[in-house]
């Protein structure tokens, strides 16, 4: 399920004997790459899933961004922190999720 349909705090909406079976990410852009790549990620936001225009802003993602990251630091989830390149290395998701 895509991390934008899971909310921060999900642990109370599980069972404890369910926790070990959620296997959670987050994608988190830093503000340059936002910055310097804004474009790429408005124009690539209906890939996976046709979504509805949300007229979104640089300044907007930044703000999101900045929130998601300070919750995964929070509450202790996973993350990867996109700074210069989009590049996912898929080995580390595998390492991290096991």
């Amino acid at each position: 399920m895509e991390g934008c349909y899971i909310p921060f705090g999900r642990e109370k909406d599980f069972a404890d004997d369910y926790q070990c079976d959620i296997k959670y990410i987050c994608l988190i852009f830093s503000e340059e790459y936002i910055r310097q790549h804004f474009a790429d990620i408005v124009k690539n936001e209906s890939v996976i899933e046709t979504r509805l225009s949300t007229d979104i802003t640089a300044d907007d993602m930044i703000k999101s961004n900045g929130y998601n990251l300070e919750q995964c630091k929070l509450r202790n989830y996973n993350y990867i922190f996109i700074d210069h390149v989009y590049q996912i290395n898929h080995d580390i998701i595998i390492e991290t999720l096991q």
